[in-house]
Parts: structure tokens; C-alpha cells; sequence
């Protein structure tokens, strides 16, 4: 049985991402679940996408689809598959804004309708997963340099939250500029359970003014970006 959370997310403040009463509006829904998803309850529309794949990523599919079934159902919305376009986004109802992120035993779905709330991006990751190595890849010189200052555990952590922004920026700039966006396109500055993104050379848009936090659940870093229209 899956422990499962819902919460109107302008209620929370703790644990989802700090001071959320500055982030979120009346307008969006959060729902959170622990543990595996059963690829029965996937819509066969849905199972179609990754009838091919791997058990794990079954599992996680159908733990982020079973997440937005509920959410939906929040706003009224039932029996409605969520598919996904071109660019593997996933396609809301109309008027609808949403985001998936899904990890080891840990989904979570945000929606809500798009009357004040111009996009919205949500992530969740593990802490510990971004190995060393991929730092050239994954962050900016300006990003290395500040991981490279700090204790090993430190670094685990804040590489996280850095990977974990960029990731939430992705889903939450596509919808609306349809752009692809890669890793050392952007910089990311943290503060207390808060971060901002900074474009990098060429790549730049009017996407950078919405709400943005972070937080840290157990061994789970989660962001997200509100964009406020």
C-alpha cells in the first residue's frame, strides 16, 4: 500500500519546500506518494509509452501516473491519461499546468489551472547520486567552484540541489518557450531553502521571474519553480 499525501501546497510551509507561502498559490495541488507503483493501475494509453521498458522504470511510470490521477481528481478532472508529447513532456488537459518527478519510491505530481500560474516545474532527487565525474557535464565553472570549497557531504548535498534546480527549470520553461536547454546553459544560486536561475551566454529568456525553492526530506533533495502570470 502506497502512504500517500494531499495538500493544497498554499497550506504548507514544512517539509515540502520551506517558506512555501512564498512560492505556491491557492491555485495548485501537490501529490506525494512513497513507494512503487503498480503498473495495473496505468491507463493502456498511458502503459503504451513504456510497455518496452525496463520493471524499474514501469514501476516509477506508473507511481508518477497513479500521482497524477489523484492530482487531477483534485480539480475535478477524472479518468483522463496523461500521454506525452515530442519532447517527452507530459500533456495536461486544457487549461491545465502540471509537472512529474519520480525516484526510487518517491513521486510527486503539482497541478493546477493555468488562470494565474504561467508554468511549473517539480523534481525530486536522491542525495549522493551525482558522481564527481559528471560535474564537467552537469555544472558551471561558477557552480564547481563553490562544491569545490566544501566538505565531501556538503558537496553531495549541494550538487544535488543544483541538478535538481536545472531539472525543475527544464520542465518548467518547455511549456512555454519549447526550448531545449542543457545543463551548462544555466547557473544556480542557492540560499536558505531557496534558489534562483542565472541564463548563460546565448541562452536567455524571460523565464528566470518565478518563485523558486528547495528542500530536504531525509536523504531527498525536492524543488520547485512557480511561474506567477
Amino acid at each position: 500500500m502506497l502512504a500517500e499525501r494531499y495538500i493544497l501546497l498554499n497550506e504548507i510551509v514544512v517539509p515540502f519546500c520551506g517558506e512555501f507561502t512564498d512560492v505556491v498559490t491557492q491555485d495548485l495541488v501537490l501529490v506525494e506518494q512513497h513507494g512503487v507503483g503498480d503498473p495495473k493501475n496505468v491507463y493502456p494509453e498511458e502503459w503504451a509509452l513504456i510497455a518496452s521498458s525496463v520493471a524499474k522504470r514501469q514501476n516509477e511510470f506508473a507511481s508518477g501516473r497513479e500521482c497524477a490521477r489523484k492530482a487531477l481528481s483534485k480539480l475535478g478532472i477524472h479518468n483522463f491519461p496523461v500521454l506525452r508529447d515530442h519532447g517527452r513532456a507530459p500533456i495536461w488537459p486544457e487549461g491545465v499546468i502540471g509537472s512529474i518527478t519520480h525516484t526510487e519510491k518517491y513521486c510527486a505530481v503539482v497541478v493546477g489551472y493555468n488562470h494565474n500560474i504561467s508554468s511549473v516545474g517539480i523534481d525530486a532527487e536522491i542525495v549522493g547520486r551525482i558522481d564527481k565525474q559528471l560535474w564537467p557535464l552537469l555544472f558551471t565553472q561558477s557552480e564547481r567552484d563553490q562544491l569545490s570549497c566544501l566538505t565531501t557531504s556538503s558537496q553531495s548535498l549541494l550538487a544535488t540541489i543544483f541538478f535538481s534546480a536545472k531539472e525543475s527549470y527544464f520542465k518548467y520553461q518547455y511549456p512555454i518557450a519549447k526550448q531545449w536547454v542543457d545543463f551548462q546553459d544555466v547557473t544556480v544560486r542557492v540560499e536558505a531553502n531557496s534558489f534562483s536561475i542565472h541564463p548563460n551566454g546565448q541562452f536567455n529568456n524571460d523565464l528566470t521571474h518565478g518563485r523558486y525553492c528547495y528542500s530536504l526530506d531525509t536523504n531527498i533533495v525536492k524543488t520547485i519553480i512557480v511561474g506567477i502570470v
